[in-house]
């Protein structure tokens, strides 16, 4: 009806000053006003971001220590949540009760507890359990926090390396050292050095284990903590001599409980506890590794009914045992059943049952090598499947890339084609579809 030029010629006429008395009019003003920001009591505020100053300040003045913000955070919540001990300390020795909980049921031990800091949920533990431990710890810490001498919250670390308030005690140590003169830095040092020299003589030259080990928590740089380590390298294996004799197989219970007395901390309460296991044995299996909880006995070996454990490995054995060897019964892993036949020198050997994904199934070993035809067939079935979709894969990257093209080919108005990569496509999918039948096929037999 209208060519071009009369279509401009209109749109012109009639659009031109309406847009223009837009433009030109006075632009819309609300008047609605916005809700003033929100500002949390001075306690919770001073709690959350550790302002010890601060919150004792309000502590001094009579504050409520269980108010609430809007969402029902108290000081302590805010200070649990941060990881301040010294402020949840300090609450709760003033008053505050640990048992409120959150509008969002958040509480003081599950904020502690995922604040980060360790000390956070050892203090508030510690606290509600044996207050008495707590306050012999708090008052060493607070020569610390309450002084200006360094070597204060270093005797504390040493005593308490993860301690309530080991992370505070960090924390004094770096602001301390940031606050002194060059000059009183070096004399520190000097005389920090010469301390841990007399303490290395003491605990490393001669050798404490444990107390050497305890050196390097505080260990004034790396090159030290080097010389600590060197000199526990050079001593462990003599140690570990001394370990195997009292606790390894000609070991004895009593010679074992001196050795962990002597050397705290060379290993860990559970090897402990394996040992003594081990040598508290009725009778022992040829198998040094596992520990024999039963009590038929022959020559000194397991022989009949019982059962043995290797806790290293996390197994368990329930079954017959015949002069310190298992001959058959029922094997677990982290106490879920995983065998039950007959065994030879240790290993799985013959008929048994076996359990997959907690079903039981009919299986067959030769030597601890699983044979029977059920489970090739398993393992098979599993390469095939990664060969499927190792193509299924590539297929999808294929597919990912031959729709990029089409959407290239429509933004120039030219339709879309058949290409070979789709007749590679539905080959593929074809000869994945006829391998999973016949394998589900051949299965069934």
């Amino acid at each position: 009806m209208f060519n071009s030029k009369s279509r401009i010629f209109i749109f012109s006429f009639f659009l031109l000053p309406l847009i223009w008395s837009c433009a030109t009019t006075t632009p819309y003003r609300s008047n609605f006003t916005a809700a003033p920001s929100y500002t949390a009591p001075d306690i919770i505020r001073y709690a959350e971001r550790g302002d010890v100053e601060g919150v004792q300040d309000e502590i001094r003045s009579g504050t409520d220590l269980n108010t609430t913000d809007r969402w029902g955070f108290t000081a302590l919540h805010r200070a649990a949540e941060r990881g301040h001990t010294s402020v949840m300390n300090q609450l709760i020795n003033a008053g505050a009760s640990t048992a409120p909980v959150t509008d969002s049921g958040f509480s003081v031990e599950s904020l502690a507890r995922d604040s980060g800091n360790p000390s956070a949920l050892s203090l508030l533990t510690c606290l509600q359990k044996d207050k008495n431990l707590c306050e012999q710890e708090q008052k060493m810490f607070n020569t610390c926090s309450d002084g200006s001498e360094i070597a204060k919250c270093e005797q504390y670390l040493t005593a308490y390396p993860t301690g309530m308030f080991a992370e505070s005690a960090r924390e004094r140590i770096r602001g301390l050292r940031a606050n002194r003169t060059a000059q009183q830095q070096a004399e520190d040092n000097a005389r920090l050095m010469q301390e841990m020299q007399q303490r290395f003589e003491s605990a490393c030259v001669s050798f404490d284990y444990g107390e050497c080990s305890a050196l390097l928590n505080t260990a004034p740089d790396d090159t030290f903590a080097d010389k600590i380590r060197a000199r526990i390298s050079a001593e462990t294996p003599a140690i570990e001599t001394a370990f195997d004799n009292a606790c390894g197989t000609n070991g004895s219970a009593p010679r074992c409980a001196d050795f962990a007395k002597q050397h705290p901390g060379f290993k860990t309460r559970q090897q402990y506890d394996n040992a003594y296991l081990y040598l508290n044995q009725k009778c022992r299996l040829i198998e040094s590794d596992w520990i024999y909880q039963g009590s038929d006995c022959k020559a000194g070996l397991a022989h009949g009914k019982g059962k043995a454990v290797n806790s290293e490995k996390s197994l368990a054995f329930e079954g017959q045992f015949q002069r310190g060897a298992r001959t058959h019964g029922k094997l677990y892993y982290n106490g879920v059943p995983m065998y039950d036949g007959p065994l030879q020198n240790s290993r799985p050997n013959g008929s048994g049952i076996c359990f997959h994904e907690g079903e039981p199934e009919e299986c067959k070993y030769y030597e601890g090598k699983r044979v029977d035809t059920l489970y090739k067939q398993r393992i098979e079935m599993a390469k095939q499947q990664a060969i499927i979709d190792e193509k299924l894969r590539k297929l999808e990257l294929s597919q990912q890339d031959q729709m990029r093209q089409i959407q290239a080919q429509r933004q120039y108005n030219a339709a879309p084609t058949r290409t070979f990569t789709d007749g590679m496509t539905d080959a593929l999918i074809n000869e994945s579809q006829k391998r999973i039948s016949e394998k589900i096929f051949d299965s069934l037999f």
